[in-house]
């Protein structure tokens, strides 16, 4: 492997790094129409959504777009996206025969459905940990508003102006 470099150089290959080609004009279109991929014999997105599982895990998590982004919240926002991480729906995968050692090697679950069961109970979680911080927020607000009445507050009773404080 050492010599490689030096070869393809002596044959007249050249390297060039993406920013480096980024600069160059182009001499085609490439056209790819369906989405590809390194992985199984399909080359295909099949590994990741290839079951209802996988489905049904992706689903969820997208569901929970909108509230994560809403709460403005970093680390659940952070969390939320590495829970998207393709290894999770790829450990999920059913296929067997020639891709199914390949699944197997790189899969800490022992099986599929294992996969399945520990994602969606981490969603739970997660949704949890939703819902905790809506409620945490719910009572800073109720405290500030708590606070806002005990404060005096200046009233005019028949012309009289004293202090009182509303409890």
């Amino acid at each position: 492997m050492k010599e490689m470099p030096l070869a393809a150089i002596k044959a007249g290959i050249t390297f060039k790094t993406p920013s480096e080609l980024s600069e160059e004009t182009p001499i085609a279109d490439l056209d790819i129409p369906n989405t590809i991929s390194w992985a199984d014999v399909e080359r295909d997105t099949s590994a990741w959504i290839g079951n209802k599982m996988q489905k049904a895990a992706l689903e969820t998590i997208y569901e929970l777009e909108k509230e994560v982004k809403e709460k403005g919240d970093k680390n659940l926002l952070s969390t939320w996206r590495k829970l998207q991480t393709s290894d999770h729906f790829y450990y999920m995968c059913t296929k067997y025969f020639n891709d199914g050692d390949v699944h197997k090697y790189f899969n800490p679950y022992d099986s599929p459905y294992d996969s399945f069961l520990a994602f969606m109970n981490i969603i739970n979680d997660f949704k949890m940990r939703l819902e905790t911080t809506k409620k945490n927020k719910v009572q800073t607000v109720l405290q500030k508003i708590k606070t806002t009445i005990k404060k005096p507050i200046a009233v005019e009773l028949r012309g009289v102006d004293t202090e009182r404080t509303i409890t």
